[in-house]
């Protein structure tokens, strides 16, 4: 709680940690941040510290295909003192941020969308727009293995099981181009053994559209 010296002026007395940040907040203003400081004996004995008004930051966020506004879209603003806050956006794909200063990150994020990520300097911005671009979804198919053979695929890394129909689909992939590694593998209770030699191949993989691939194709050749 804040006290009030011989002239009125209002104080706040405490012992700062020598890594510790502090937040001073007041309504309608933008805050200030104390810290950290490695070395204790640096830690000033006094702050004169003066409250500015904060900035605002107005996100407008759009489909880059359509240009229509996203609405509930996860908007993040983070400092580098680690503070945040996340808003969504209204039904015109808007949100406003207020109390901000100096430098910020801005996190938009949407499933299906390519996340962004970009710096502000909120003194110098007002208003950012950012046009999200769909990504791209990935389906696979083979024909039904026998008992006892399964197709081993993998994708960005990971591996896949293909239903028993022999499909497999997966959503949420930015664009671009992606190696497949694929393989038939034998399955016992003893042990798995591959059947034939690992196949890697490329495919490119579009925003707002399905890639669909047969895997026995590359697996033959």
């Amino acid at each position: 709680d804040f006290k009030y010296d011989s002239n009125g002026d209002r104080f706040l007395d405490f012992a700062m940690g020598p890594e510790a940040i502090y937040t001073l907040d007041a309504p309608g203003y933008a805050p200030i941040f104390l810290g950290p400081y490695v070395n204790p004996s640096k830690i000033p004995s006094e702050f004169n510290l003066e409250l500015q008004k904060g900035e605002t930051l107005k996100i407008s966020v759009v489909d880059s295909l359509d240009n229509k506004p996203l609405p509930y879209v996860s908007v993040v603003v983070s400092n580098d003192y680690g503070n945040s806050s996340t808003l969504p956006t209204n039904q015109n794909g808007e949100v406003i941020f207020s109390n901000l200063n100096a430098f910020y990150k801005i996190y938009v994020k949407e499933y299906d969308y390519i996340r962004i990520i970009e710096k502000v300097d909120v003194t110098q911005t007002k208003e950012m727009e950012f046009r999200l671009i769909r990504c791209g979804r990935l389906k696979c198919n083979s024909k039904p293995r026998k008992a006892g053979h399964l197709l081993s695929f993998r994708f960005r890394d990971v591996p896949y099981i293909l239903d028993s129909n022999g499909n497999v689909e997966i959503d949420n992939i930015e664009p671009g181009q992606y190696p497949i590694t694929i393989e038939e593998m034998g399955v016992n209770k003893s042990e798995d053994k591959s059947l034939t030699d690992p196949k890697v191949f490329e495919i490119v993989v579009e925003s707002n559209k399905t890639t669909e691939i047969d895997l026995d194709i590359y697996l033959e050749k």
